[in-house]
């Protein structure tokens, strides 16, 4: 089996690949000044909200993780009364049973805000980033296009000099028709780009309004949600506790 020589680049040829480097990032930097300033708002708040969105979903992994080991270690103690009560008599152990019966009823309960703050709360933050992903990739497209129309843009600027010189060159018109033709080539597929480009702009104009509103509307039903939740679970963990409380008696001296 023949093994493949891995090719050696010169000194000369890394430079270029530097040089080449160097143009596209200075074409990059120059096109997205091209575009609105608004435009350029726009891009650095959806970076901005993909950061803060992704942040908030894994910190509310991190919750339900934390809420589900609770709901089991609630279990765990709720068994662990049940157990004492068994080695004592009498109203003591009565009221370690109902202690560990309540504690199961929070260990439910608990679980219960797990399920409901997936489905209603870390589900919809994966939807909102999903949705933010879409939203880049329509932002890549249109810088994507953007980029054509300057690299066509160029060449056509490169092929008019050309034109130029081979007009200059008496020895070398032969070559002129086939330089116009290309050169018109060019100007038609600029055309296209520029409409490909306009297309783009219109369509996010009109989507991005109404993908705000919509993203606006989840963001404040997500956080009700949240809200809403663990509320419920609060104001049913006092009242449990509050009813054992009144129903546990202090033994007799």
């Amino acid at each position: 089996m023949a093994l493949t020589k891995k090719k050696s680049h010169s000194p000369m040829q890394l430079i270029r690949g530097w040089q080449e480097s160097a143009k596209a990032f200075i074409s990059g930097r120059k096109d997205e000044e091209l575009e609105p300033e608004e435009y350029l708002k726009l891009k650095q708040y959806i970076s901005d909200l993909e950061g803060h969105l992704g942040e908030l979903h894994r910190q509310s992994a991190r919750v339900l993780k934390k809420q589900l080991s609770y709901a089991k270690a609630m279990n765990d103690v709720g068994t662990g009364m049940i157990l004492l009560g068994e080695c004592e008599s009498g109203e003591l152990t009565e009221s370690f049973r109902r202690a560990g019966d309540k504690a199961a009823e929070l260990s439910k309960a608990s679980q219960k805000l797990v399920t409901e703050l997936h489905a209603n709360f870390e589900q919809p933050l994966k939807g909102l980033l999903q949705s933010v992903d879409s939203v880049k990739a329509v932002m890549s497209d249109r810088s994507d296009a953007l980029a054509r129309i300057s690299h066509l843009e160029s060449s056509i600027n490169a092929k008019k000099l050309r034109l130029g010189k081979l007009r200059a060159d008496p020895l070398k018109s032969d070559r002129v028709p086939q330089c116009q033709r290309e050169l018109e080539d060019l100007h038609q597929l600029l055309t296209e780009a520029n409409e490909q480009y306009q297309l783009i702009v219109e369509r996010m104009r009109s989507e991005m309004s109404r993908w705000q509103m919509e993203k606006s509307t989840d963001l404040q039903h997500l956080l009700k949600e949240f809200a809403s939740s663990n509320a419920k679970l609060s104001k049913y963990s006092a009242s449990v506790w509050e009813s054992l409380a009144m129903g546990t008696h202090s033994p007799e001296s």
